[in-house]
């Protein structure tokens, strides 16, 4: 799918049926624990607390369900499972956890270095280029591997499994069977895109601060989400392949196998 149908079916993806109510309700749970304070009622704030709290691990694991229907190219909006949701949610936190851990090391490591290095530096000069290395390569590590993650989350949806998706060399392969450039363009475009829309939104919402809150957060947010949700999963529909992950090593030894297993 060319880069332009893929910004152009994912801005409509959010209109295409009544669905839209159901990320719509998941929000809702956003806005209880304000109004709670708001009205100052102690049974309201708790009923608030327990609503983000159940806000918190059912709604990531609900979006990646957004992105498998991406990934098959489905204009359905699915509906909550509050069981395989939070399951999900669950699945996407050990992701994330798994594809930091290199960044954050480097990091961890890098920074105490160029602290150490710095103290025998005085001209500044050096002391900037010194640092601006350091962070350049922290930057660069960070992106790349935010690059795979993005992947990542969509081979999980696609495949629906945690060992598929933390499968580091199949996600750079995913990369290049997509397009570097066309990755690089939904990563990027589609958060600019979304984050001019609510903006201009939350500007006019201001005018109506109240109502302007809620349809900001219960309207707005779900259908951004929906908007960069599909649109990762109608970019991993052009290089996901069910058969991506075949070993060719183990059916090259099981070859050999049949093969000289003959002569015995």
């Amino acid at each position: 799918m060319k880069f332009g149908k893929i910004i152009l079916n994912s801005f409509k993806y959010p209109f295409t049926g009544k669905e839209l109510i159901f990320p719509c309700l998941l929000c809702v749970f956003l806005m209880i624990l304000p109004l709670g304070f708001i009205f100052n009622t102690e049974s309201i704030m708790i009923l608030g607390l327990v609503s983000l709290v159940l806000f918190v691990f059912i709604f990531p694991g609900y979006m990646l369900s957004v992105v498998k229907n991406g990934t098959k190219e489905s204009f359905k909006i699915p509906k909550i499972n509050l069981k395989k949701n939070f399951v999900d949610t669950l699945k996407l936190l050990v992701l994330g956890t798994v594809y930091s851990i290199i960044p954050v090391v480097l990091f961890l490591i890098l920074i105490p270095i160029g602290s150490l290095l710095s103290l025998s530096i005085n001209d500044l000069n050096t002391f900037l280029v010194q640092w601006g290395l350091i962070l350049g390569i922290i930057a660069i590590v960070f992106i790349i591997f935010s690059i795979l993650q993005f992947i990542a989350t969509a081979r999980l949806a696609h495949y629906d499994s945690l060992s598929k998706a933390l499968n580091f060399s199949q996600s750079y392969r995913d990369i290049r069977n997509i397009g570097v450039l066309k990755v690089l363009g939904v990563f990027l475009i589609i958060p600019i895109l979304t984050s001019i829309i609510e903006h201009i939104c939350f500007f006019i919402f201001m005018f109506a601060p109240y109502v302007g809150l809620l349809a900001y957060v219960c309207i707005i947010i779900p259908i951004v989400c929906l908007i960069t949700g599909f649109s990762l999963g109608l970019l991993y529909s052009d290089g996901s392949d069910d058969g991506d992950d075949f070993d060719f090593d183990e059916f090259e030894k099981g070859l050999e196998k049949i093969k000289y297993g003959r002569f015995y």
